[in-house]
């Protein structure tokens, strides 16, 4: 009777080896995608005192939900889809500094000669006090506003451009019983406006682009050019959205 054949044992030893070099080989290789919510921007805290500021009320779009979900805008009821509509024209009433409505913003206009005269006053008080947040960030801010006016030709040509106020600020508010379906309706109608605005705004100076394409591609895909519509078009159409929970 023929003995029975034995079978090798293969030899698995480095399987653990090539197993491990694979998965090291993937989470290297392989892009995760983020999450991404609703962007804000917080406000920082500044170290030095800054002198309170009263804000007229012209520059505030009062925007509430309260605990029944009903939506008001400067104490007036209205519906979700109203928002839209009201956010732009906060914007937009006053634009181009022709001033149609003292109930909303005003947009200043903004030149060469005075941007760095401005420059120059702030770079002097940086010098006298380095540490001075406050006067850091506004350097910081005339300092595009001169990047802008010199780098796009349709405002270099009209020797500077208008914005909105710096004081314009969306006030959203809610009550602890609002539900999250009307919260999140009201924050797609303001930022839809807001990239709307945005968006115009870019096709108008920049031969036609999308101001939301641009501004979604990754960070080192940007260009020198969309790294500069970006800037200029959030100096125009700034999102300035501030919120607060009220108890009752």
């Amino acid at each position: 009777m023929a003995k029975k054949r034995e079978i090798p044992e293969i030899n698995a030893g480095s399987m653990a080896d090539i197993a491990f070099l694979l998965l090291i080989f993937f989470l290297v290789t392989t892009t995760m995608d983020k999450d991404k919510g609703i962007i804000r921007n917080m406000p920082q805290k500044l170290e030095n005192n800054v002198q309170d500021v009263i804000v007229k009320q012209r520059n505030i779009l009062n925007v509430m939900a309260n605990n029944d979900d009903l939506l008001l805008v400067r104490n007036e009821y209205v519906d979700v889809e109203d928002v839209y509509d009201l956010a732009r024209e906060f914007y937009e009433m006053n634009k181009g500094g022709v001033e149609r409505d003292g109930n909303f913003p005003m947009w200043n206009f903004f030149d060469l000669n005075t941007v760095k005269q401005r420059i120059s006053e702030y770079e002097n008080q940086l010098k006298e006090s380095p540490d001075n947040k406050f006067v850091e960030k506004e350097l910081e801010s005339w300092k595009d506003r001169e990047e802008i006016i010199m780098n796009v030709p349709d405002i270099r040509a009209k020797g500077g451009y208008y914005e909105i106020s710096k004081f314009a600020t969306i006030s959203l508010s809610n009550q602890i019983q609002t539900s999250y379906g009307l919260y999140f309706q009201v924050q797609d109608q303001l930022q839809r406006a807001i990239d709307d605005m945005r968006n115009e705004t870019s096709k108008e100076l920049f031969d036609g682009k999308i101001f939301t394409e641009i501004d979604a591609k990754d960070d080192r895909a940007k260009t020198e050019d969309d790294l500069l519509l970006i800037k200029t078009v959030k100096q125009i159409v700034p999102q300035r959205i501030a919120e607060a929970k009220i108890k009752n």
